[in-house]
């Protein structure tokens, strides 16, 4: 009787499509969650890269015209660039600024920002990984 059961069981096709479905849909729901946090990640990493130019640009202009000293043009750079992005990242905002010397006229600024996933840490913690050094340093 048990394998008449089983085998009878396993033969019976109604409502296959329905497993099948859900199955299929889990991986699929997580698989947008990821690629949601990848186009937020791009979208500000595009963002970061157009107010790092901006604030180059602005403090090299004035620190050339000797507007501000060049120990206040670190705070001016994050000022522009926090202008740009938006105060929301001021902690997570980090800034790398390189003056000119005399012999060489290159101005370099070079800016990161700690980027924290919403489903990728999610995901990896319902998978039962440790999800609290899911972050991106966007550069």
């Amino acid at each position: 009787m048990p394998n008449n059961l089983l085998s009878r069981f396993f033969a019976n096709e109604k409502g296959n499509y329905a497993v099948i479905f859900a199955l299929i849909s889990l991986p699929l729901i997580g698989l947008s969650g990821v690629l949601a946090d990848y186009g937020r990640a791009e979208s500000l990493r595009s963002k970061l890269h157009s107010a790092t130019d901006a604030a180059a640009i602005a403090v090299s202009q004035e620190v050339m015209g000797r507007r501000i000293s060049a120990s206040d043009s670190k705070q001016r750079a994050k000022e522009f660039l926090l202008a740009n992005l938006g105060e929301q990242y001021a902690d997570d905002l980090k800034l790398d600024l390189e003056l000119p010397t005399p012999g060489d006229r290159t101005f370099r600024l070079k800016t990161s920002l700690r980027y924290r996933p919403t489903f990728g840490p999610l995901l990896v913690g319902i998978a039962g990984g440790n999800a609290d050094r899911f972050d991106y340093i966007i550069e």
